[in-house]
């Protein structure tokens, strides 16, 4: 439903559809579903402009899900969903470190820590799901 939405460019109804249903992955208490329903709405957030900030918790809540869960796919998905709206609000650098950590953590998920990955742009050996700030 929500991809239909988005096709027809009605991102406000997607992120009604995807807070709803946070909510009730909340009251089932589905982390996996949660992380993936945080990554999605990110992304409407996101492509339909009316919330950056809110995107960027909803990824970085999304990366922490998914790496406590041993989802490295799902974290590095939500990890390029980071990096792409860094480069849109103009941080190149830090979504550049942000991009690479997704495609490392892409082509090699069983490697633990991901050396130099840091979204926040501080710096040092990080796991991805360490702050995001």
């Amino acid at each position: 439903m929500s991809i239909a939405l988005e096709h027809q460019w009605r991102w406000d109804i997607s992120c009604q559809l995807h807070e709803l249903a946070l909510d009730a992955a909340g009251h089932l208490g589905n982390g996996g579903a949660r992380a993936a329903l945080l990554r999605n709405l990110g992304e409407a957030l996101r492509d339909g402009g009316s919330d950056v900030g809110r995107a960027a918790e909803c990824f970085s809540e999304a990366i922490a899900f998914f790496h406590s869960s041993g989802d490295a796919h799902g974290e590095s998905d939500a990890l390029g969903n980071l990096g792409i709206l860094q480069r849109q609000q103009g941080e190149l650098q830090k979504a550049a470190r942000t991009l690479t950590a997704a495609e490392s953590l892409f082509r090699c998920p069983a490697a633990g820590t991901r050396t130099g990955l840091d979204p926040a742009g501080k710096g040092g050996d990080q796991p991805a799901s360490r702050s995001l700030q």
